[in-house]
């Protein structure tokens, strides 16, 4: 159907955090301009994943860009289980480090959420939806296959020699053009093609 999109990616699980350098759960708290006490930080792959407690704590999400950027992060997810039938899980990402202030529909970040979050809710097929001013519909499988270039290898954030694959199906990124602007359709180019 016009507007869907489907992608194939090797999942990302997080990892926690060990480096010395990685900002402190205060410093997380502090650029997302939330209470400590409502931020879960989970861990990071190339992105930050922050979980909090609902989905109106991820749509009403004003982080400080500027301290974004100085964490050592290609960018930072917020997400929060979602009780809203029929999504499981919603999320927002903002990268400024690398130039986004905020991705409308992130495919790579579904490769973290997807693992993180069917490990929390048991589920292999999950719908989910991005809370950006241009919002996003996905629905995200974690397909139990592996991806072939990364066999034998021995990296700290794969519990095994291979990296799960997860399928990006179904990614609604229909929008009105009027609101979508260059930066914007390069940033769903990148992320098609390379994020």
């Amino acid at each position: 159907a016009e507007g869907l999109i489907e992608l194939d990616f090797p999942a990302t699980p997080p990892a926690p955090l060990k480096d010395d350098s990685a900002p402190t759960k205060e410093e997380i708290a502090l650029a997302l301009r939330l209470p400590e006490e409502l931020i879960d930080v989970i861990g990071a792959s190339d992105d930050l994943l922050v979980v909090v407690p609902d989905a109106a704590i991820v749509k009403a999400a004003d982080p400080d860009l500027a301290l974004i950027a100085r964490m050592p992060f290609r960018g930072v997810i917020v997400s929060a289980a979602d009780g809203s039938h029929p999504f499981h899980f919603s999320s927002r990402f903002f990268a400024p480090t690398i130039g986004i202030a905020e991705d409308s529909v992130t495919g790579s970040a579904h490769c973290t959420l997807a693992p993180y979050w069917s490990a929390v809710l048991g589920k292999r097929l999950m719908r989910a939806q991005q809370l950006s001013e241009r919002t996003g519909e996905i629905e995200v499988e974690l397909d139990g296959r592996v991806d072939d270039e990364d066999a034998g290898s021995n990296t700290e954030t794969s519990a095994t020699s291979s990296t799960p694959c997860a399928s990006i199906l179904n990614a609604d990124v229909d929008a009105p053009t009027s609101r979508r602007g260059a930066a914007t359709d390069a940033i769903t180019n990148t992320t098609a093609s390379a994020v």
